[in-house]
């Protein structure tokens, strides 16, 4: 659906540093169709405000 589209767009690489070198994380906001229809509500949420939205920073 909309979530899931919208999920792969926002999808991040995280570096983090591990015993063995850096890393990379695949982070995304995992938004549900439910939060998004709550953001849609409130204007149009910019990519900024969904990523504080997914680390839980709203």
């Amino acid at each position: 659906g909309e979530a899931s589209k919208i999920n792969e767009k926002l999808t991040y690489k995280l570096p983090l540093d591990a015993a063995n070198g850096r890393v990379y994380l695949d982070k995304c906001p995992n938004l549900s169709d439910v939060q998004l229809d709550a953001l849609e509500k409130l204007g149009s949420p910019s990519q900024l405000r969904l990523m504080y939205l997914a680390e839980g920073w709203v």
